[in-house]
């Protein structure tokens, strides 16, 4: 519920706003495109998680229900975090390109979903005092938290970092 609250506050506030950026205007479309919805799943969402918890997640038509309030729902809180959607239990860049000013620790809490869990991360990374650190990104949903603990590596604590794996590889060509 309070993540309910904090997306509507934030869309709230993009819809009060002028001078709109493209990725915020994006935003507003979305919200308006799916309001229903978002509205209907914020009433369901709490009984929804209860249901896949328990012997209902045995019931197919039970089980199909309630996870597609819950994907509504963690589209909602995940407008927030914009091209980055939560659709079924994976983050995906909807807009497909790299957006390399994301991944910026510093940047508004709205904007990176990992930055403070990576901060974190990159602390017991950086007391083991490594040369070097190797990140693998192998999928997608991978990319955003990789290149985060990426870029706090290399700002906080000068760690050299070396990306790799088949998501990385095809996306940079």
């Amino acid at each position: 519920d309070n993540n309910f609250n904090e997306s509507y506050k934030f869309i709230s506030a993009l819809i009060n706003k002028e001078n709109l950026s493209e990725k915020e205007k994006r935003i507003i479309s979305i919200f308006k495109e799916h309001e229903e919805e978002y509205n209907k799943a914020k009433d369901k969402v709490d009984l929804s998680v209860k249901q896949v918890k328990s012997k209902a997640y045995y019931d197919c038509e039970q089980y199909k229900t309630a996870s597609g309030i819950i994907e509504t729902a963690s589209e909602l809180i995940s407008l927030a975090f914009y091209p980055y959607i939560i659709k079924e239990e994976r983050i995906e860049n909807v807009e497909r390109k790299l957006c390399f000013e994301d991944y910026k620790a510093e940047s508004s809490k709205y904007t990176n979903v990992f930055s403070s869990f990576m901060k974190r991360k990159a602390v017991d990374i950086a007391k083991e005092r490594p040369a070097c650190v190797g990140i693998s990104i192998n999928f997608e949903g991978q990319m955003l938290a990789g290149l985060t603990l990426s870029y706090i590596l290399k700002k906080e604590y000068n760690i050299k970092t070396v990306l790799g794996g088949t998501h990385i590889t095809r996306s940079m060509e």
